[in-house]
Parts: structure tokens; sequence; C-alpha cells
């Protein structure tokens, strides 16, 4: 199930990976999010997985969204975050991480 309040990891097919939020199946069958620079949508094949969500595009490539635990970000996604070490120094749970970015993500959008 999509949690519209986690934290995730979108991977490109090309590998390229970006952490994203507010991630919504929207009417039209479109997978809205957010990244700290603006909302996106793609459209495609939605499905849920165990640990997230995937869209394959007309294109057939397949954009993977998985949930980041605390402890995922602490091993591989903190250097791919602006000041990942810091922000993994003052979150001490998952709940934490998701509440930060949730917050830094309506700052920025002031």
């Amino acid at each position: 199930m999509i949690d519209s309040n986690a934290l995730y990891v979108m991977t490109f097919p090309d590998g390229t990976q970006n952490l994203v939020l507010d991630v919504q199946r929207w009417w039209n069958g479109a997978l809205a999010f957010h990244d700290t620079c603006r909302g996106h949508t793609i459209e495609g094949k939605i499905t849920e997985t165990s640990d997230g969500v995937e869209v394959t595009t007309e294109q057939g490539k397949t954009i993977k969204f998985k949930l980041v635990t605390i402890e995922a970000f602490r091993r591989k996604y903190k250097d791919i975050a602006n000041a990942g070490d810091a922000i993994a120094e003052v979150c001490n749970t998952t709940a934490d991480l998701w509440e930060y970015y949730r917050r830094r993500l309506r700052e920025d959008f002031r």
C-alpha cells in the first residue's frame, strides 16, 4: 500500500536515485510525488510491491519507489541527501526521518 507520509527512494532505469515523498496514486492512473524542488507525476502501469511501488511507462521503462527506513538511510541513502550525515544524526527512528522530510518540504515550498 502506498504511504503518502513515507520517504521513498526513487530509482530510475539507469540507476540514478532521488529521495521523494508525498507519493500518491492519482485518479487518472498517474503516480504523483514531490522531491525537494517541486511536484512531479509519472504515467504508466502502477504495481504495488511489498516495500514500495513500481511504475512501468508506455516506453517499457520501470521506475521503482522503495520505502526508506532510518537504517537504510544511514547505510545507503544519506550520501544522496543534502546534509545526509547531519540528518542521520538528528533522526533516531524511521518516523523521525519521514517527519523531517515532510517538515523540510513544507519549508521549501513557502
